[in-house]
Order: structure tokens, then sequence, then C-alpha cells
């Protein structure tokens, strides 16, 4: 299927590049207009320093939870159309593995992830700081994305 064709295939304009992409940055997840979520993969580590990395990538997705009209967003398919896109532009651009790293508390996002094919290979305690707090990271794989 052609890229054109996929894009129509998503509803509401899921999957539309904002911008040519270094890597792949997929445009947000749109409803009325308005961004409900975005998702994106880059290098794993610089490629060009430290080129044995080349075939792995670190993703990240965002859907809002409650946007200006009040609507969740969550749970109702936006982060599946989201990922299942990234993963397939992973495996056109010849990658082997994508990288995910959740917060340690969102078993949401755990579940997620490993309903995509992602298993949890690491657990990196009070690497981050946010919202007064230590946060855990989970590292999440995905091979042969």
């Amino acid at each position: 299927m052609d890229r054109g064709a996929r894009e129509r295939a998503h509803p509401a304009g899921l999957g539309r590049r904002a911008t040519p992409p270094r890597e792949c940055r997929l445009g947000g997840a749109l409803q009325d207009d308005r961004v409900i979520g975005f998702a994106s993969y880059d290098d794993f580590r610089d490629a060009a320093k430290w080129p044995g990395y080349r075939f792995t990538v670190e993703h990240t997705i965002h859907v809002h939870h409650v946007h200006q009209d009040h609507q969740d967003h969550q749970g109702v398919g936006v982060g599946g159309v989201l990922l299942d896109a990234l993963i397939e532009r992973a495996l056109e651009a010849g990658k082997h593995s994508m990288i995910g790293a959740v917060d340690g508390d969102n078993a949401g996002s755990i579940r997620f992830h490993e309903r995509h094919g992602f298993a949890v290979v690491g657990r990196l305690p009070e690497l981050g700081f946010k919202f007064g707090r230590w946060l855990d990271h989970v590292l999440m794989q995905r091979m042969h994305v």
C-alpha cells in the first residue's frame, strides 16, 4: 500500500507526517483539526557516533487524556494506530529493534506495549525526577520491529 493510501486509511488523518523526518516523526492524531496525540522514533544512540546502534530506535507516543472538548482520548485505539504506523515505518527503514522507556508506575502503558509485542527488558530505578518525586523507567523492547 502506498503512503498516501495508508494515510487515507487511518481514521481522522492518523499517521500524517507534519515535517520531513530526520528519522521518523508522525504528525499528530487529529480529531476535528486538533492534535490529540503524536508519535515519533529516533536513534536509540547517536548512530553517526556509534554506528553499531544504527538498527535500533527509541520511540515515544503521547495521547492526550482529556482535550479541550473534555473527551478522554486514551483507550480508544489512537495509540495503537500511531504505534502500528511507527513499527511499519521502522520495518521499511530496515530497523531491527525498537525501545520504549515507560514510567515504572504506568501499568497501562506497560500493558499497551506488551499487547503490541514489546517485552520488559529492564528497570532503571529513580532515573528521572518529575512532579516532586523520583521515577523509575521500565525499558521495553520489540525485536524484529
